[in-house]
């Protein structure tokens, strides 16, 4: 179902990944990243490996959509099982998301992360003032990227190509994190 660029691309990310532990997948609107980030997600459930993919809530119908039994599902027969939360659940405790109990979710457990829309982690990983508190950048690094499992971190984002060298320059902050960690 993918494209030869596609394919081309899902073997230089999973490769990406095994040897730096992250990668941005930086392709104008339009060339198929979701479907080249579903071919890695399933490469790495098929290795019964735990997924993740953040996204902004206006995607998510999209997400859940290629891992449910759906008429309007290309891909049913992979039946993928990552789970789907949202950017701004990073910085929730409390309460149900997607259909996921926050109270009680490992965040340190995922083997795989998917960040859709990437960019919008933009605000780096520095806090400043008296009662500074912890941005959606440093919860991800904290609470998932750190904590548990050795975490690998896949990065998508149109901003690179469209937008500003800023969203790029704390992209490429947080995948150096990731190698880091």
């Amino acid at each position: 179902m993918l494209y030869n660029f596609q394919r081309d691309a899902v073997l230089a990310i999973i490769s990406k990944l095994e040897k730096f532990k992250g990668c941005i997948l930086a392709d104008s609107v339009g060339l198929g990243k979701t479907f080249t980030a579903l071919a890695v997600i399933k490469y790495y459930e098929n290795r019964n490996k735990s997924v993740l993919v953040l996204c902004p809530k206006k995607l998510s119908e999209n997400w859940n959509t290629y891992k449910g039994n759906y008429i309007n599902n290309p891909i049913a027969e992979d039946r993928l099982r990552y789970d789907v939360l949202f950017h701004t659940d990073l910085s929730r405790e409390h309460g149900q998301s997607n259909g996921i109990d926050l109270d009680r979710l490992n965040w340190g457990n995922y083997d795989l992360v998917v960040i859709d829309e990437s960019h919008n982690f933009r605000n780096g990983g520095e806090v400043s003032g008296e009662d500074a508190k912890e941005n959606r950048y440093l919860k991800l690094l904290n609470k998932v990227i750190r904590a548990g499992v050795r975490t690998k971190v896949l990065m998508l984002s149109a901003t690179p190509v469209n937008n500003r060298f800023i969203d790029l320059k704390n992209q490429l902050a947080l995948g150096l994190t990731v190698i880091r960690n």
